[in-house]
């Protein structure tokens, strides 16, 4: 049961991640 709790973080944060690194991809290949 924890370990399926701390599953859920991690997922969220690494969810998280992908959102906040999306607006870069944008801008990045607005660059190019």
């Amino acid at each position: 049961m924890n370990f399926l709790h701390h599953e859920q973080i991690y997922r969220g944060q690494d969810v998280l991640e992908k959102i906040r690194a999306f607006p870069i991809c944008i801008c990045g290949a607005g660059a190019i």
